[in-house]
């Protein structure tokens, strides 16, 4: 099994099937139980996200794809939003 391989301490469950609880928890934690030999038996929960967690997951994806300076709220090198000027390449000379 996974747990054999990685010992994990808690399995995050995640899905419209978590929802339902401990008649999906109860059931796993005693099969899992009699799985185990002798690694530590890992924590089950449900995802805190629940059905969202997909959706989320899909939108903070494609946000990684966005550039950083055209993300919502980035701000140019002079630290105006929105500005149109790109900011000179250009040294000046002392």
């Amino acid at each position: 099994t996974g747990q054999a391989l990685f010992d994990v301490r808690t399995i995050v469950l995640g899905g419209g099937l978590a929802r339902a609880g401990d008649q999906l928890l109860d059931p796993l934690r005693a099969a899992l139980r009699d799985r185990l030999t002798f690694h530590r038996e890992p924590r089950l929960v449900p995802a805190a996200l629940g059905d969202q967690a997909g959706c989320l997951g899909a939108a903070l994806l494609a946000l990684d794809t966005v550039p950083a300076d055209e993300k919502p709220g980035a701000q140019d090198s002079a630290g105006a939003a929105g500005s149109t000027v790109p900011p000179s390449d250009e040294r000046q000379e002392s």
